[in-house]
Order: C-alpha cells, then structure tokens, then sequence
C-alpha cells in the first residue's frame, strides 16, 4: 500500500474508534448523572418529609385537627 492509502485508510478507523470511545464516556457520565439526581431528588424529599413531620406533630399533639388539615391543604 502507498502511504497515502495507509492514512486514508487509517483516519476514518481512528475518528471511529475516538467517537466510540467519547460515547462510552458519555454513557457512564450520564449514568453518573443520573445517580447523582436521585440521590439528591432522595435527600429533598426526605428533609420535606421531616419538616412537615416537625410541623405537624405538635399541632396533632395539641388536638388542633382542623389546623393540621388546613396547613395539609395548602400547603406545596
């Protein structure tokens, strides 16, 4: 083969081999993206979750019902 044959050749076959190689890349990236959204996605819910338990359980405590179902209704 001819040296120019040989780089034809070759070029293309990198350029694949570099863009497969940025996919996989990409793929574990995203899945680390992803991992990282739900733990946080976990975290929010779960201080939420506490913070509503904080208000509302001396509220159930002190028998004001109709106070806690209000504050449920709108609260977002």
């Amino acid at each position: 083969m001819k040296k120019h044959d040989v780089f034809l050749f070759f070029l293309p076959a990198a350029a694949g081999f570099l863009v497969l190689v940025f996919a996989i890349f990409f793929f574990f990236q995203l899945l680390a993206f992803e991992k990282a959204y739900r733990e946080d996605a976990e975290k929010n819910l779960r201080q939420e979750t506490e913070l509503v338990a904080r208000i509302l359980e001396p509220m159930l405590d002190s028998g004001k019902i109709q106070e806690a179902i209000a504050f449920c209704r709108d609260f977002k």
